[in-house]
């Protein structure tokens, strides 16, 4: 548009200068015509009035091209000023991003470009620029993927965008973005328009992520523990080197997959599914302190797992972040320590029973001596003419009671004699209290101690393993007839208490009037091996705290007032004890 402009000047002078010739023939031709015509002058007619209207028109006709040639210039101003601007704004634009322009005339292998390009590339300033010249700063591991690009532009036409490394004078390595479009021009030679600009800083940013990211990889591939995360439909988005290894695959293989494509069991991949779903619902972190996970091998491996909700820039949540902690080998050396303890537990019930075995034998000795003698009587009534069926009922009756009284004591031992895991189930504590007693009976006689129970009535009932707590009562009651063998045998008072504790559950005591046992021992004796008696082994306290604790109680000792010892444990209520809600209301009274 501003060669237009330059071209026009010319035409538009002639323009000027013959429409103005005419005009003022015209005005000096009519200005004569007025003056012969009032007389102030005597003059040949000149002009006649035909010549005076076609001068008129081919005047009127230049005047109105001069003023649409105005106009032109006008509006050609207007274009060229704009053009102007909008050249000074891309070069603002270009100076501000640090975009160089260039055009490419193929033909002809003459490149223009700005001093930017000359910046960016390391040209001279007055350098004539080639596409040889181009390529020979471009570094040599890159020049014929420029090349390529180029050559594939000129044949297919399209668009061309490649980054590439140049090498400056002074040896300094440059990273260039080159975009282009290929364009041909009015006079059909074909360009190439395009820009360049410098990404290095951006390519030394984008490295140095690839080397974070993998760091990180690294980092989380090395970590013993599991690292993962789940979209909402269970996808692994990321996993370490340890969730692969559980699953017998690779990194890459996890992602894009869930546990279903990998895990055999249907209840665990139904279990992760729903604890993830948890915590993208409720947005809560979770905690897991034991889950079974069944490995490639098919072996079960326990885990402590956390998992917590991610949170995205726009503060949703679509995945959640989990890290879990290998356990297994912890796992069974709890369940070997805890079968070991059965064992040391079955050898001191064996040790207790045979401790009481003259006890027991007195106990069921009674009953059976006593089965037999009400037998022998019963056949003697049924041997006369006329037998006295009222007291051969009594007899009777007497046989099953002491059949009763006998099957409860082998029950007790069988109980006690038991081996392997206990099975927990819903005990009424003061049912053991009386079995336990009646095992103790003879013995507690023969030792000359004087038992007295309080017992509270209605008690919850607890889910215990029955065998264990009677173990744990037949040890205290043991050791409380032990401590007061050496007093005078009227005040050899054993007192068994069981009361509600509303904190703790069933609280049950056992009470002696022994000599008691130093302060500065009473907090050892349920040390292991730990023992104030001569013959003692140290097992028998330590093996009831371990019991109870099991049981998620208490087991502790404090010295009497007036002499002796009392021993305490504590056992939960079971929370579905139908007696459990009335205790609690008569607790809050």
């Amino acid at each position: 548009m501003m060669y237009g402009l330059r071209s026009t000047r010319p035409e538009l002078h002639h323009a000027l200068v013959v429409s103005g010739s005419y005009l003022f023939v015209i005005a000096s031709v009519g200005l004569i015509a007025l003056l012969i015509y009032r007389g102030a002058i005597q003059a040949a007619y000149v002009f006649g009035f035909c010549l005076l209207v076609v001068i008129a028109a081919i005047g009127f006709k230049l005047s109105v091209g001069m003023i649409r040639s105005a106009k032109l210039v006008h509006q050609l101003r207007m274009a060229e000023a704009e053009l102007r601007q909008s050249e000074q704004r891309m070069a603002q634009a270009a100076r501000a991003g640090k975009w160089g322009v260039w055009e490419w005339t193929v033909g002809a292998d003459n490149i223009w470009v700005t001093d930017q390009i000359r910046t960016l590339y390391g040209f001279a300033p007055a350098e004539q620029i080639s596409f040889n010249r181009i390529l020979s700063v471009v570094h040599d591991d890159d020049r014929d993927m420029v090349r390529t690009g180029v050559l594939q532009l000129m044949e297919n036409g399209g668009e061309f965008s490649r980054q590439y490394r140049v090498v400056l004078p002074g040896g300094q390595v440059r990273w260039i973005a080159a975009q282009g479009i290929v364009d041909i021009a009015a006079d059909n030679k074909k360009k190439i328009r395009g820009v360049s600009f410098d990404i290095s800083e951006l390519k030394r940013s984008s490295d140095l992520l690839k080397q974070e990211k993998a760091f990180l990889k690294q980092l989380i591939d090395i970590n013993p523990n599991l690292i993962f995360t789940k979209d909402r439909q269970g996808r692994f988005t990321l996993a370490n080197q340890a969730v692969a290894n559980i699953y017998g695959t690779t990194v890459d293989d996890l992602i894009g997959k869930t546990d279903a494509d990998f895990n055999t069991s249907a209840e665990e991949v139904q279990w992760f599914h729903q604890s993830d779903t948890e915590v993208l619902d409720s947005l809560q972190k979770q905690v897991i302190p034991e889950e079974r996970i069944t490995d490639a091998n098919g072996k079960t491996r326990w885990l402590e797992t956390i998992k917590l909700p991610v949170f995205d820039s726009h503060g949703v949540v679509s995945l959640v972040l989990g890290t879990a902690i290998d356990i297994t080998e912890r796992k069974e050396m709890e369940l070997d320590l805890a079968q070991q303890r059965q064992e040391q537990a079955h050898r001191s019930r064996v040790m207790m029973l045979s401790e009481l075995s003259g006890s027991l034998t007195h106990e069921l000795n009674q009953p059976l001596a006593a089965i037999l003698s009400n037998a022998q009587a019963a056949l003697r009534f049924m041997a006369q003419d006329s037998p006295d069926l009222g007291e051969v009922r009594e007899i009777l009756q007497d046989i099953v009671s002491d059949n009763k009284r006998a099957s409860e004591v082998i029950q007790g031992m069988r109980l006690l004699y038991k081996k392997g895991c206990m099975q927990f189930e819903l005990t009424d504590m003061n049912s053991v209290v009386g079995n336990t007693l009646n095992l103790l009976r003879s013995e507690m006689m023969n030792a000359g101690v004087l038992c007295k129970v309080n017992l509270t009535l209605d008690l919850p009932e607890i889910n215990a393993a029955r065998a264990q707590i009677q173990q744990v009562l037949i040890n205290l009651i043991m050791n409380g007839c032990d401590a007061m063998a050496g007093i005078v045998e009227s005040n050899r008072l054993l007192l068994i208490t069981t009361e509600m504790d509303p904190q703790q559950g069933i609280r049950i005591s056992v009470s002696d009037q022994g000599h008691g046992i130093p302060a500065e021992t009473i907090d050892r004796i349920f040390e292991p091996f730990f023992t104030t008696k001569p013959q003692g082994l140290g097992l028998g306290l330590s093996v009831c705290r371990r019991i109870i604790i099991a049981h998620g109680g208490h087991l502790w000792a404090s010295g009497n007032a007036n002499g002796g010892t009392t021993f305490f444990f504590t056992v939960p209520v079971y929370e579905g004890s139908k007696n459990e809600q009335s205790w609690s209301k008569g607790s809050d009274s």
